[in-house]
């Protein structure tokens, strides 16, 4: 998981972009001012000036990941949920027959948590974030629980 891409979805830096639209402003002044049309490679530098500020901005508005990208990586994170509890199981009963499963996951919202963001679908994102799996066998109800953090390399199951 990449952690440090994680951290930069709650931590988003500006700094491309007060720099990028200053100088694709000025550029575009002068080039469709036609303020030294009569100056040639002037006219080239400012120019370039405006298309180096289009290229910060627009490097700006990709570069930060996406909430889609965030869920992303916390699906890789829980797809082998269900093996792990199942290896975690299988040494207490032999051969355990599981007649149903189900999985409760989210965000943790509290104390314990650092960082939080709503996305823009209006959802709340935390950096915790944990996953049960409810296994039912005949005798038996097992929950496997796991609580992960999206921007450090911590994890804890139980």
């Amino acid at each position: 998981m990449d952690y440090k891409n994680n951290s930069r979805y709650f931590h988003r830096s500006f700094k491309l972009l007060y720099i990028g639209a200053p100088m694709f402003a000025v550029g575009a002044v002068v080039v469709f001012g036609k303020i030294f049309r009569r100056y040639l490679p002037l006219q080239n530098a400012f120019t370039a000036l405006m298309a180096a500020g289009v290229l910060l901005v627009l490097f700006f508005m990709v570069s930060f990941p996406r909430d889609k990208e965030y869920d992303r990586g916390i699906e890789e994170e829980t797809c082998g949920l269900r093996a792990a509890a199942e290896a975690k199981i299988t040494p207490l009963e032999h051969t355990p027959h599981f007649m149903e499963s189900y999985v409760a996951e989210g965000f943790v919202y509290g104390e314990n948590t650092s960082e939080l963001k709503r996305g823009s679908d209006g959802i709340f994102r935390t950096d915790l974030y944990t996953a049960s799996l409810l296994l039912i066998t005949m005798k038996r109800l097992y929950i496997y629980t796991e609580t992960f953090s999206m921007i450090k390399d911590e994890k804890e199951t139980a």
